[in-house]
């Protein structure tokens, strides 16, 4: 938003003096604002970046390697990558189920972006301009826009383009040596117009889903430690915990870790493959009623059954 005002009133004969001294504002600004190389929201509130720890977040390797290349890599290696005369534009997608964990990809590429001195900036739906944001990082780039949850103002059937027009809004930025990244967050794909996920308007859509059997046994030890007896069946654990996403993990480790505190009074003793399997079966029904909540609201708006 606007926190300051200049404004300058005098003779015309002194305009071009007028005009090197906003010109000189605006230099000053670009290059010592404190907002550059930070991560900030839509309404120029700093972020902790910090508030999640790499080493806790788990992703399956093939979502890891898309992210590195299509995320990491272009903020990490963009004079590399200039240089082989890539593109410094780039929009990506991150779709997938609630649960799966695009709100700590945006945590992760964050801390990213702010170690190799790019801003980022958090758009929030409903509450940000995603066109003065992205105008905003075009003035602090190198930067990332990361808008969450596109999907609100995208609904099929809605009509209102919105989303193209914020493709259009990145797309019309034409600057020497731009160095712009657009990443959207979508629980329903679905729902975006099929326009908007060819290939031209994105450059990578990055499916987040349920954890594999490597995901889950990396998950399963960075959350119980040394608690963790040395015997554990993670196959026999990871058929239990088939279909979550890594929130759901992370709940189900989380309820194994509560398991063993109150069977041993108060302190933690060792988690084995029993404590993992029940913890997963008892959050079973919530994932069910998770998807069956999903599917009830992923239903086409505005068809008439007969």
């Amino acid at each position: 938003g606007l926190i300051f005002e200049i404004m300058v009133e005098g003779p015309k004969k002194y305009r071009h003096i007028i005009e090197g001294f906003f010109v000189l504002v605006e230099e000053m600004l670009h290059k010592h604002s404190i907002y550059r190389g930070k991560a900030l929201d839509g309404g120029n509130n700093f972020v902790d970046v910090n508030s999640v720890s790499p080493e806790d977040v788990v992703y399956t390797s093939e979502v890891m390697r898309q992210m590195e290349a299509n995320v990491f890599s272009p903020i990490k290696h963009a004079e590399a990558l200039a240089a082989l005369r890539q593109p410094g534009k780039r929009t990506v997608l991150f779709e997938g189920p609630y649960g799966s964990g695009k709100t700590l990809a945006a945590l992760l590429t964050a801390q990213v972006a702010t170690q190799n001195g790019w801003t980022f900036i958090l758009c929030r739906p409903g509450k940000d301009n995603i066109h003065q944001v992205i105008q905003t990082a075009q003035m602090y780039q190198p930067a990332v826009v990361f808008f969450e949850d596109i999907d609100v103002i995208a609904e099929a059937g809605d009509g209102s383009g919105a989303v193209t027009k914020i493709l259009d809004t990145f797309d019309g930025l034409r600057s020497k040596g731009l160095k712009l990244l657009l990443a959207m967050t979508t629980n329903h794909v679905e729902r975006l117009h099929k326009g908007m996920v060819r290939p031209g308007r994105l450059d990578a859509i990055i499916h987040i889903g349920e954890m594999d059997r490597q995901g889950v046994e990396k998950l399963t030890k960075r959350v119980c430690g040394v608690a963790l007896a040395d015997n554990i069946d993670f196959d026999e654990v990871f058929t239990a915990m088939t279909g979550f996403m890594p929130a759901f993990v992370k709940e189900a480790l989380d309820r194994a870790v509560r398991y063993s505190v109150a069977r041993n009074d108060g302190q933690v003793g060792r988690i084995d493959t029993e404590d993992l399997v029940l913890a997963a079966n008892g959050l079973r029904p919530q994932l069910c009623a998770t998807m069956a909540a999903q599917r009830t609201t992923t239903k086409a708006p505005g068809r008439r059954m007969r």
